[in-house]
């Protein structure tokens, strides 16, 4: 990210300095020689740049590849999840009874359902624990092959189309219709 930031910032200085060089008046006198020479090499060499701009946000978001990707982990841990929804509502049910029949329960039936409860919490919080991680290890290397398929599908347009810089980040405050590739990103991360 910082790279390219500094990268953006060459390009503006460059642009700056071709603007400023180009509106400053011809120098004239022999001590002042290099600087009209100068001025006409920035202003013949008429620096063109081909930008392009990608929004990630929406590639991983709605890009069929993407949308394969959390189909397939959804469908991966669905028996986990229901797993640890049995063993949710075995705690409610379990809470329900005590609640409902302590005063009336024998101290030992009492005792052993408030132990039964406590290894029935200790064992839902570990495996909600170890669901959620190993979700987020998935989605995190979802995320990985996303983004390999995208930069790859990016510099491929980079290179056909002869583009100086494609910019991938989500702090760009404004991209013009004409430079946003992303449409197109997504289109080709479906094929």
């Amino acid at each position: 990210m910082n790279s390219l930031k500094t990268l953006f910032l060459c390009v503006a200085l460059i642009a700056f300095a071709t603007s400023a060089i180009a509106q400053t008046p011809a120098v004239t006198g022999a001590a002042n020689t290099a600087i009209p020479a100068a001025q006409n090499t920035a202003i013949s060499s008429n620096i063109s740049l081909k930008i392009g701009f990608v929004h990630n946000e929406r590639l991983l978001r709605e890009s069929p590849a993407a949308l394969k990707v959390a189909t397939k982990i959804e469908t991966e841990f669905a028996k986990r999840r229901a797993e640890v929804k049995a063993q949710a509502d075995r705690i409610a049910e379990i809470q329900r009874q005590i609640e409902r029949n302590g005063i009336t329960m024998a101290e030992v039936e009492r005792r052993a359902k408030e132990r039964e409860l406590s290894a029935l919490t200790r064992d839902f919080q570990r495996a909600q624990t170890e669901l959620r991680d190993d979700i987020q290890l998935r989605e995190n290397d979802g995320l990985r092959t996303l983004a390999e398929l995208a930069n790859k599908i990016i510099r491929r347009i980079a290179e056909q189309e002869k583009f100086d810089i494609i910019f991938q980040q989500e702090s760009v405050v404004f991209v013009a219709p004409r430079v946003d590739l992303t449409d197109r990103v997504i289109k080709e991360m479906g094929e």
